[in-house]
């Protein structure tokens, strides 16, 4: 079995090879950042980590699909660990090399060029929403709750995270999930098109990885099929 590190941060990012048997569908091993106590809130070096984590999936051959999950079972991500704040934006220079870093890693996952897909369990809020909005897919556990709410921590959206929520549920649920600030469950997550799909929680696993098993192989059936037609 083929083990892929994970980079160590909250957030995982699962690579699944494309094609042979399940067992050889390897997924990453947890990070060794994990904070579940904290609902994988997210520092500026686990932000970095993340990235680098995806830069490793980027360069490896054979990755088929890439499931983006939170470490623990208890949170996706709640955004930015808002403990360090006094450390890590102590002034602009350091709050501006903060969102960059955010906005490399987010930026990164969404540039990936097979299937991604955002597993989501327990507290997805924050940036923990833009992580999930750069994935191709979402699919939650039932009892998943969303929020964005910048208004409580005194923050501007990166213009990232705008663009991301509007490619994925349009100007006005934007403003409605902005601006409201409140909390929505795993089902008006999904009417509001946040989420594709809303699965039993005890199910959630087993559903995403035979998703991701799926998309592994179309991914896998159109690279080859293109490999071909430009041939010469």
């Amino acid at each position: 079995m083929r083990n892929r590190e994970a980079a160590a941060s909250p957030v995982r990012a699962d690579a699944l090879a494309s094609g042979g048997d399940p067992e050889h569908r390897s997924c990453a091993r947890r990070g060794r950042g994990d904070r579940p106590w904290r609902f994988n809130a997210l520092a500026r070096a686990d932000w970095e980590a993340l990235e680098a984590r995806i830069a490793e999936i980027e360069a490896s051959p054979g990755i088929g699909c890439v499931i983006v999950r939170g470490a623990g079972g208890r949170a996706f991500s709640t955004g930015l660990d808002m403990s360090r704040f006094a450390d890590e934006r102590r002034d602009p220079h350091s709050a501006r090399a903060y969102s960059e870093a955010t906005e490399r890693a987010c930026g990164r996952i969404g540039a990936l060029p097979m299937p991604t897909i955002a597993m989501i369990e327990g507290f997805c809020m924050g940036s923990g929403v833009d992580i999930a909005c750069r994935c191709d897919l979402r699919i939650a556990a039932a009892d998943a709750r969303f929020r964005v709410s910048p208004r409580t921590i005194g923050l501007f959206l990166d213009t990232g995270f705008v663009a991301a929520m509007l490619a994925v549920i349009g100007r006005a649920r934007t403003l409605e999930l902005v601006l409201e600030g409140r909390t929505y469950d795993a089902a008006a997550a999904q009417a509001m098109g946040l989420v594709g799909r809303v699965v039993e929680t005890d199910a959630l696993e087993d559903e995403t990885r035979a998703l991701a098993a799926r998309l592994a192989d179309s991914y896998a059936a159109i690279s080859s099929n293109r490999s071909t037609s430009t041939s010469p």
